[in-house]
């Protein structure tokens, strides 16, 4: 696995969006489905506001060298996740790759309560925040 090119970091950034409205529009009126290898519903289209990528990179202090437009790569593509009701999702634990990308999550729900939304985490008696290499794993016997 490659070293990560940036220490890891995590931004909270209110009203992203110049025009939220537009953005909640086309979210509410996607065509979502199921990845057969992933849970949650994914839009089928994406969306980027207009000058999303420059305000991004201003906030990350980056210049962005990959920006994805395959839908299937999930890039700007809505996302749902259910607690209840027949789409309900069974919450799981998963990492981006490659692992030296920036991982962006924007939240559309207004009023979500705090105890809503991504957790990130670090295993306690591994002191792991990411998947382990080849040479983590072998030191700590997993596989």
């Amino acid at each position: 696995m490659k070293k990560t090119i940036y220490p890891r970091f995590l931004i909270a950034k209110d009203d992203l969006y110049n025009d939220l409205e537009r953005v909640l529009s086309v979210a509410r009126n996607a065509d979502y489905y199921e990845p057969p290898h992933v849970t949650g519903f994914r839009s089928r289209e994406l969306y980027h506001e207009p000058g999303l990528k420059s305000k991004l990179e201003k906030i990350l202090g980056i210049k962005i060298i990959r920006w994805d437009t395959d839908p299937g790569e999930e890039n700007g593509v809505f996302y749902q996740a259910f607690s209840e009701g027949k789409r309900r999702e069974v919450p799981g634990i998963h990492s981006d790759q490659p692992y030296t990308d920036i991982t962006v999550l924007i939240y559309l729900t207004p009023g979500l309560p705090f105890e809503y939304g991504t957790w990130m985490w670090m295993h306690k008696a591994m002191g792991l925040t990411d998947p382990a290499t080849p040479a983590e794993a072998k030191r700590l016997k997993i596989s």
